[in-house]
């Protein structure tokens, strides 16, 4: 009878330690955990950002004649915020559509779909966290339900370090890389 509930005992204190350390390991664990995009979260991303901006052709377009003009594209923001503050979150989204302006100055064919996705503090410090992606107008995708594009299946956050976008953003004012309101 003695012998049993000491086994007892012992079985109570090992399966205790055994659920209190899986715990623990647990609590790390999600808090070192990078924050993944997928094509949901990209899609849930659409909720319109009024900046009304226009801009110059990015680097390979041609305006109507065949030469580069200023104010070439039209470009919506959306987010998967209801607005743009001048601080942001891990998880945070930012995307923008780029058309091609029409010479009557209206909305032409979408060209690119552009997303910035805020990553946890120790992603890239020195470039405000922000995780950086192009996807290509594709005739074969239905933008009802992939809004920006499909996501590349092979995405990883480690090459969403774009020089481009980095050396373009970090002329926004404030510290976090986004051009809010003509910043």
């Amino acid at each position: 009878m003695r012998f049993n509930k000491l086994l007892i005992l012992f079985a109570t204190i090992f399966i205790s330690a055994f659920v209190f350390t899986a715990c623990s390991d647990d609590d790390d664990d999600n808090g070192s955990q990078t924050f993944q995009l997928t094509q949901a979260k990209l899609n849930a991303a659409d909720n319109p950002i009024d900046l009304d901006i226009t801009g110059d052709p990015f680097e390979g377009s041609v305006g109507h004649d065949g030469g580069s003009h200023p104010d070439s594209t039209i470009r919506d923001v959306y987010s998967n915020l209801t607005s743009l503050g001048s601080t942001f979150n891990v998880g945070d989204i930012i995307t923008k559509k780029v058309y091609a302006k029409n010479p009557d100055g209206s909305k032409g064919n979408l060209k690119v779909s552009f997303a910035m996705i805020k990553m946890n503090d120790d992603y890239d410090p020195d470039n405000a966290n922000w995780a950086y992606i192009s996807i290509p107008y594709n005739a074969n995708n239905d933008y009802n339900a992939n809004p920006f594009g499909m996501l590349p299946s092979d995405w990883n956050p480690d090459d969403a370090k774009i020089s481009q976008c980095i050396d373009c953003h970090k002329k926004a004012s404030g510290s976090d890389f986004v051009f809010v309101n003509g910043n």
